[in-house]
């Protein structure tokens, strides 16, 4: 009978450790458009000038966010990575949750300039060479 109700015991114990596990909301993967700005400035910074207001409200404790056109807001958790981008209008690829946290695995600028290769870069992942274009087929004559 003691045997029993160890085992009973265990068992609640390992269904109440998997419960919080299972109530987790999955993140979905999303590919955004938007600026990186500061949480206090948001709109106002979202642009090449507004990079200096940026570090400065840094400074005082703000949090970088990325801001869509239509003004949705998500917070970035790798602050590292987003600093790179200060005031920059970027495509990010990531991951985000129900509370619009976004864990971001690729940027990519949106103004790229005439041989930018950054979105092949980030498909062939840091370090390896992107696979070379395809030569455009010529009409035959």
């Amino acid at each position: 009978m003691r045997h029993r109700w160890m085992a009973v015991l265990l068992l609640l114990a390992y269904v109440g450790m998997a419960l919080p596990a299972s109530s987790e909301e999955p993140r979905r993967l999303v590919r955004l458009e938007g600026w990186i700005v500061d949480s206090f400035c948001r709109a106002k910074n979202a642009n090449p000038a507004g990079a200096v207001d940026t570090v400065e409200c840094l400074k005082k404790g703000a949090k970088l966010i990325l801001i869509t056109p239509d003004g949705t807001t998500y917070d970035l958790e790798d602050q590292e990575k987003a600093r790179l981008h200060l005031s920059k209008p970027v495509h990010v690829f990531g991951l985000v949750d129900k509370d619009r946290n976004l864990r971001i695995g690729n940027y990519i600028g949106t103004e790229p300039g005439p041989d930018d290769n950054r979105s092949e870069r980030a498909v062939a992942g840091p370090g390896k060479k992107a696979p070379p274009k395809p030569e455009p087929e010529q009409p035959q004559r």
